[in-house]
This record gives C-alpha cells, sequence and structure tokens, in this order.
C-alpha cells in the first residue's frame, strides 16, 4: 500500500524544487493551544509510552522518527495545519523539516510535554500500556480477548493470532464497526509502533485501546 500524500509530491516537486529552510518553531502556551485545538491536527511525536500515559484529547500519536512525517502524510488531511507536542529534548525544528519534505508546511507551534496543559486543570486522555508478554498471558486464560493486528497485508498473511481482529492502520476507521466497543481492544503490529499510532484513532471513536507497546505478534506467535 502507498501512502496517500504520495500523489501530492510530484506536482510539488515540479513546481517548487527548492531546498527546504531550517526554521524555529514558536512554543505554544496551554491556552495558545486551546484556542486553535478546533482548528488544527494534533500531532504527538513522543515516545508511544509517554503518549500512553496521557496525551491531549483528539491527538494522534506518530514517535518522531523515520517513520513520523510518513505516518503523518497518511493519517493526516493533506498540508493539515498542525501542532507538535514533544517532549523538551525532541528536535521540533527536525519534525518540521521532516514534515516539510512530503508537503507539510503549516506547522503552528509546538507544546513541550503535557504537564503545563495538565496544570491548567485541561484534561488528557490515557490509557494501558502492556508487552506482548502481558497479551500472552491473558490469552492464556481462556478469555474472549478483543485482539486487533494493525499490521499490514502482507505480513498478515505470513501469520497472525487465531481470532484477532486485522485492520490495516490506514484502513483502521473504515472498519471500525467491527470491533465491540464495549470492550477494550487489544491492539497489536510487529514492534507497538503502529499499534501506539491507531490508539489515538479508536479513542476518537469510543474505543477503549489496551496497546501493546512492546513486541508484537511474533512474540505472541512464538508461545504456540
Amino acid at each position: 500500500p502507498y501512502p496517500s500524500y504520495y500523489r501530492e509530491m510530484a506536482p510539488i516537486n515540479r513546481s517548487d524544487p527548492t531546498a527546504i529552510a531550517r526554521t524555529g518553531v514558536r512554543k505554544l502556551q496551554p491556552d495558545e493551544g486551546a484556542e486553535v485545538m478546533g482548528e488544527v491536527s494534533i500531532l504527538d511525536g513522543r515516545p508511544r509510552q509517554d503518549f500512553a500515559a496521557g496525551h491531549l484529547p483528539g491527538s494522534v500519536g506518530i514517535e518522531l522518527g523515520d517513520s513520523f512525517a510518513p505516518w503523518a502524510g497518511w493519517l493526516l488531511p493533506f498540508n493539515a495545519a498542525v501542532v507538535l507536542v514533544l517532549n523538551p529534548d525532541q528536535s521540533a525544528e527536525d519534525a518540521v523539516i521532516e514534515l516539510a519534505r512530503i508537503g507539510f508546511t503549516e506547522v503552528r507551534g509546538v507544546m513541550r510535554g503535557v504537564a503545563e496543559w495538565s496544570d491548567t486543570g485541561r484534561p488528557l486522555v490515557a490509557h494501558q500500556a502492556v508487552t506482548a508478554d502481558d497479551l500472552k498471558r491473558r490469552l492464556a486464560t481462556g478469555d474472549d480477548v478483543q485482539v486487533v493486528d494493525v499490521r499490514d497485508p502482507q505480513e498478515w498473511r505470513d501469520g497472525h493470532i487465531e481470532g484477532s481482529i486485522h485492520r490495516y492502520v490506514p484502513d483502521l476507521l473504515s472498519g471500525i464497526g467491527e470491533l465491540d466497543p464495549d470492550r477494550p481492544a487489544w491492539v497489536i503490529c510487529r514492534s507497538g509502533n503502529r499499534a501506539s499510532i491507531a490508539s489515538g484513532l479508536l479513542e476518537r471513536h469510543g474505543v477503549e485501546p489496551v496497546v501493546v507497546v512492546t513486541g508484537g505478534v511474533n512474540e505472541v506467535l512464538a508461545s504456540g
């Protein structure tokens, strides 16, 4: 599968093949972030464990790294206005350049962590972060566990957990009706990155995620 932003790249490169300048990113205070929340996409680039512990309502968590921009370009409307949420030790300038390379140039600012947001009395959303071993132990009890596998189609064909539901991350919302909203969805991929990305999408639609942030399907299958 090809990310949806690919169709935009050739026209942009033909019309403006200029090097991308490195620019500063304005830090937003909680009041400023709250003012624009309905107008922007909140893109949380902190580590998946930090995202699970608490994040702004409606945000999408994509760890800052090699796959940060591709997943943002796939899941957000093209060139959506963005507010970043990053830890103090993460480079907002790097994030802006990565986004600009796929045509996302409307970064309104960065919030440094979520503590200041929470300290003003504004709510955070959290979900449970678990390991592949935790899921193995839960499956071993014989309970009816709702497992959502968000790997790509080829990975699914190569092997998956019996009884799990397959929805590749970009197709997750088109199949949201297959999930039981009254039960937690144990979300799993290969390493935890895509499962964490999927968690924010599920939360938006009223599904409680339990995210396997360490390990993945291969580790579960290896247990038999």
